[in-house]
C-alpha cells in the first residue's frame, strides 16, 4: 500500500506540474498575443478639427506632436504611447474633446476641437483671460486675439477651467453676451462692459459714447428690448450721457 500511494502522489504531482505548464504557456502565448495586437508601425498622422476657430491650426497640433517625439513614420506604435498623446493634448487649455484613434493601415487620427472664446474676461488684477460657452476659463493668446467683447469684473480669476463658485455669474453674463451677439441692433454698440462685485453692471454705447448703468443682469431681454425702443423713438431728438435702467420698467436719461 505505501508503495500505490507514494505511485499515487508522484502521478498527481506530475499532472498538477502539467497543468501549471499549460496555464503559463498559455498566458505566455495570450500576453504575446496582446502586446503584438496594441503595437504597430506607424505610417502617418492625420489632424482632423472638427469645428472653426482662430487660436490653433491643425498645423499647430502637429507641431506639437512632432515637439513631443511620441510618435514618429517608420517607427513603432504602442497603446500607451496613444493615451500620452492624448494625455499631452488635452492639456493645452485651448483644446478639447481629443481622441487618438490608430487605423488598419497604420495611420494615427487625431481629432479634437478647439474652444471658441465668448468673450475676454479681465479680472481685479488686470489679468486676461477667455471664457467660451461652457463657462470654461483659459489664459488669453497673445498672438491670436478674438473680437468678442470684453468684461472688466472685480474678482479675482487665478486658475484655468470652470468658474466653480462664480459658475452661475458665468453662465448669466454667457446669456446676455449671447443675446448682445445675436442682435444686429446692439452687436456692434455693446463691446466693453464692467461688473462689479453684486454684478451690477455698466457698459459703453461704442457708437455714441453713452455710458449705460443696466444694473443686475437679471430681465436683460426686457431690459435691452426696452433701451432700444428708447433709442429709435426718443434719443435721436436729444443727446444724453447717462441712460440707467436699474429702476424698474423705468429708463432715466441724464444729458
Amino acid at each position: 500500500m505505501p508503495q500505490f500511494d507514494n505511485a499515487m502522489k508522484i502521478a498527481w504531482n506530475r499532472v498538477i506540474l502539467t497543468v501549471i505548464i499549460l496555464g503559463m504557456i498559455i498566458w505566455l502565448t495570450v500576453a504575446l498575443f496582446s502586446g503584438r495586437q496594441k503595437e504597430f508601425i506607424c505610417n502617418g498622422v492625420n489632424i482632423v478639427m472638427e469645428n472653426d476657430g482662430k487660436l490653433v491650426t491643425c498645423d499647430d497640433v502637429r507641431d506639437i506632436i512632432k515637439e513631443s517625439r511620441i510618435l514618429g513614420i517608420g517607427k513603432p506604435v504602442y497603446g500607451s504611447d496613444l493615451k500620452k498623446l492624448e494625455e499631452l493634448l488635452s492639456s493645452k487649455s485651448y483644446l478639447t474633446n481629443v481622441r487618438i484613434k490608430n487605423t488598419s493601415n497604420g495611420v494615427v487620427n487625431v481629432i479634437f476641437r478647439q474652444r471658441v472664446p465668448a468673450v475676454i474676461l479681465s479680472d481685479c488684477n488686470g489679468d486676461l483671460f477667455y471664457l467660451d460657452s461652457e463657462a470654461y476659463l483659459f489664459p488669453m493668446s497673445k498672438k491670436k486675439a478674438y473680437d468678442v467683447p470684453l468684461v472688466a469684473v472685480k474678482l479675482q480669476i487665478t486658475k484655468k477651467g470652470k468658474m466653480a463658485k462664480d459658475s452661475l455669474f458665468a453662465y448669466r453674463l454667457l446669456d446676455f453676451i449671447g443675446f448682445v451677439s445675436k442682435n444686429s441692433f446692439w452687436n456692434k454698440r455693446v463691446r466693453q462692459l464692467e461688473i462689479d462685485k453684486n454684478e451690477n453692471m455698466v457698459f459703453t454705447d461704442c457708437s455714441d459714447s453713452i455710458c449705460i448703468r443696466f444694473g443686475e443682469m437679471t430681465k436683460y431681454e426686457e431690459k435691452m428690448n426696452s433701451l432700444q425702443t428708447f433709442y429709435t423713438k426718443i434719443k435721436p431728438q436729444e443727446k444724453y450721457k447717462i441712460i440707467d435702467l436699474r429702476f424698474n420698467k423705468r429708463i432715466v436719461a441724464v444729458k
